[in-house]
């Protein structure tokens, strides 16, 4: 991986670490510095429904992003509770089927 991260990399070719915190995932700091963008797993906003206190580590861990010039992404945004809590925090952007009812024309 950390080869493939590099090749990547030197070919200026953008890549994403997918699901950041979810357990039993794969952590290196080596392909966290490689990637472009960070995609934080859905089991973040399902802890803060749990315990409020949790935020603060999400808003930590997108701090660190954003300060590394990377941009970040949070999944699971699946109510409107959900989208009110991310909306409020310093996210790049966001995805989950709260928005899968929605009529998007082209």
């Amino acid at each position: 991986m950390k080869n493939f991260s590099n090749w990547l990399k030197s070919n200026g070719i953008p890549s994403a670490l997918d699901d950041f915190a979810q357990d039993g995932s794969m952590f290196s700091f080596y392909i966290m510095n490689n990637c472009q963008y960070i995609k934080i797993d859905k089991s973040f906003l399902h802890q803060i429904r749990k315990n409020k206190n949790y935020i603060h580590y999400l808003n930590g861990l997108l701090k660190t992003i954003k300060l590394n010039g990377q941009k970040s992404i949070i999944e699971g945004v699946e109510t409107l509770e959900d989208l009110m809590l991310v909306k409020s925090l310093e996210c790049d952007f966001l995805q989950g089927y709260y928005f899968s009812d929605f009529n998007f024309e082209v």
